[in-house]
């Protein structure tokens, strides 16, 4: 690498290399008398900007995540081993990963010691940073703002332990600042059983289960202040006189009771007594029924006995006790032996051993179980993602069929809507229509639950009613609306012959749909339609009313007053009927009186405005 001069890095640590070692700086043999005074100058100046790389007085510039310095140096290349300590510059704390520029050689991407990124506020601004250039990426040493942000910023680090490890019930109060905790809880160990064998027989207990365990991370709100109830399971008693089973563990659990702990963990079975005929079994490990934690582990089955009442001699050791998560479950023991105690926390005790009408021998106790709780500031940041596990085994098989039942018949366009927990229903794909209302369609087939309106001859009306447009039992709600609404003249009724009526002769529309008749539906077929009432100066209408002409037929009534004139200076006496017209003068003393040419034809004209036809359809 060319050196800049007055460069450290350079030196070699061979002092006879070092005579020309750096361009700025001359120390070989035979060199001027007047080289030796700049020569150690020069070498003040190197170890000034190898100070300044090291004492934080360089500030970064740029941005949080892209970072850059001035090495005073004008390096080429970064310098592999160049060790620098940097000034994070004023509002430039890193959010990410983050890159360094020394020198304008370009970026480079800043990693932990393990080949990591940074994961953000490892540049803390106006802070310092140490840093090391290993030939490819800075590698990031140290930042004491960092550190100490994680230690009393909830970076997850640990401030405390409480333990309890004595049977009975203790109250907890957490650390001041703990922001969360692991609570670990084991089970009592359960006793090993007695053993009181007959003359020539040789009994053995079994040994008693451990106790279950369970791990639980909770935060400081799931805690609350406290203090917290905290209940250590006993170890259960070993079996006692001329024969017993072993006692079982206590449970052990934080919180008010097992029912509603914050963790808990089921205390061991008591191994079976040694009895004539009858092989005692092992006491079963804490069970993860009722067991309450992230993890919750089942406790170690004891060791079975032994029973031998055969002509031949036969002596076997007494049950073990089931180990728990910290070992220490009681061995086994020989002829005419009391059971050995659990020697760890929740673990349980082993079985006796009795021989030949020796007497009855004690089964071994089970020991108390532990709690643990292991305080820390806070949860620290999220880890990098690891690899993805395996896929999990299918779930298990839901409680219902998995049929859903159909209500009435769907179509085409329609929502399907759950009408209970297994039924579904096909719902029109429209908001808020009910009987009567209408709307324009350039549809030919009207929707479900829809008809088209029309003439004077388009009726609804009951299934026998006859009715052109729909005869249905859907009809009655639209039936009453317009017998209710409208009237006999634009909305008249028939009965189901086709015979005209009227409402005054059928009474209520309940009489009227009973008597199956028909109603007219509103006659929109070559109409516009329109607002009914009376608008400001404008003509009433009724609701339902037909009215208007497509043409009309100019009369003199309709024309604009007007005269007919004639020519000046002559006046006429005309007899049409004798073919006579007498020319007078001014003075003649006669009225003027003449007829102009007829013409016209009275023909009706149009008074249809352009317009869009439309099919309008009315809701059942």
């Amino acid at each position: 690498m060319p050196s800049p001069g007055e460069d450290i890095q350079s030196w070699s640590t061979t002092a006879a290399n070092n005579g020309t070692a750096d361009p700025l700086i001359d120390w070989h043999e035979g060199q001027a008398r007047a080289s030796v005074n700049n020569s150690a100058r020069s070498m003040l100046a190197a170890h000034a900007k190898n100070r300044n790389l090291l004492n934080g007085s360089i500030v970064t510039t740029g941005a949080a995540n892209a970072q850059q310095f001035l090495s005073g140096l004008t390096y080429t290349t970064v310098p592999t081993n160049l060790v620098v300590r940097l000034k994070i510059g004023s509002g430039l704390t890193n959010t990410s990963s983050v890159t360094l520029n020394m020198d304008g050689l370009g970026d480079v991407l800043v990693k932990t010691a393990s080949g990591d990124t940074l994961l953000g506020n490892e540049f803390p601004a106006d802070n310092y940073v140490d840093l090391v250039y290993n030939g490819t990426n800075w590698i990031f040493l140290y930042s004491q703002k960092f550190l100490q942000d994680q230690l009393t910023g909830g970076g997850g680090i640990i401030i405390g332990q409480q333990i309890f490890s004595t049977a009975g019930l203790f109250p907890y109060t957490p650390t001041s600042g703990m922001e969360c905790c692991i609570i670990e809880c084991i089970g009592g160990g359960g006793g090993g059983g007695n053993a009181a064998a007959n003359a020539n027989e040789f009994l053995s207990a079994g040994g008693g289960g451990s106790g279950g365990y369970s791990r639980k991370l909770l935060t400081a709100t799931a805690i609350g202040a406290g203090p917290v109830n905290v209940t250590v399971g006993v170890g259960g008693g070993g079996g006692a006189g001329g024969g017993g089973n072993g006692a079982i563990g206590g449970d052990t659990f934080v919180g008010a009771a097992l029912a509603t702990a914050l963790c808990a963990a089921k205390g061991g079975l008591g191994g079976d007594v040694g009895i004539a005929g009858i092989i005692p079994g092992g006491g079963a490990g804490g069970s993860t029924v009722g067991a309450v934690g992230d993890i919750a582990a089942g406790g170690a089955a004891g060791g079975n006995g032994f029973d031998n009442r055969s002509d031949t001699i036969v002596f076997a050791k007494s049950g073990e006790g089931g180990s728990s998560v910290f070992g220490g479950g009681a061995q086994g023991v020989g002829t005419l032996q009391a059971g050995i105690n659990a020697a760890s926390y929740g673990s349980g005790g082993g079985g006796a051993n009795s021989y030949n009408a020796g007497g009855g021998r004690i089964g071994g106790n089970g020991s108390a179980g532990v709690v643990i709780i292991t305080e820390f500031s806070g949860r620290g940041a999220p880890g990098r993602d690891g690899p993805m596990g395996p896929q999990g085994v299918p779930g298990p098989s839901g409680s219902g069929t998995g049929d859903v039942l159909r209500s009435g018949t769907p179509t085409a366009g329609q929502y399907a809507v759950w009408t209970d927990a297994s039924h579904i229903q096909g719902v029109d794909n429209v908001v808020a229509f009910s009987t009567g209302d209408m709307k324009p369609t350039f549809k030919s087939v009207a929707d479900s639950g829809w008809v088209f309106c029309g003439n004077s001859i388009s009726t609804i009306g009951s299934a026998t009613s006859g009715a052109s447009v729909r005869a249905n039992a859907d009809c009655l709600a639209l039936f009453t609306l317009l017998y209710n609404n409208g009237g006999d003249t634009f909305n008249p009724v028939f009965t189901s012959a086709g015979a005209a009526t009227t409402r005054a002769a059928l009474g209520t529309a309940a009489a009227g749909w009973a008597a199956n008749a028909r109603i007219t539906l509103p006659q929109t077929s070559s109409r516009d339609v329109g607002g009914a009432g009376a608008g400001t100066g404008l003509t009433a209408y009724g609701l339902g009313a037909a009215v208007g002409a497509e043409t009309v037929t100019l009369g003199v009534t309709n024309l604009a007053p007007h005269v007919h004139g004639h020519p000046s200076g002559t006046n006429y006496m005309s007899y049409p009927g004798l073919g006579l017209g007498l020319a007078s003068g001014p003075d003649a003393g006669v009225d003027n009186v003449a007829n102009t040419a007829s013409t016209g034809s009275g023909t009706p004209f149009g008074i249809v405005s352009p317009r869009v036809m439309v099919n309008w359809m009315i809701k059942l």
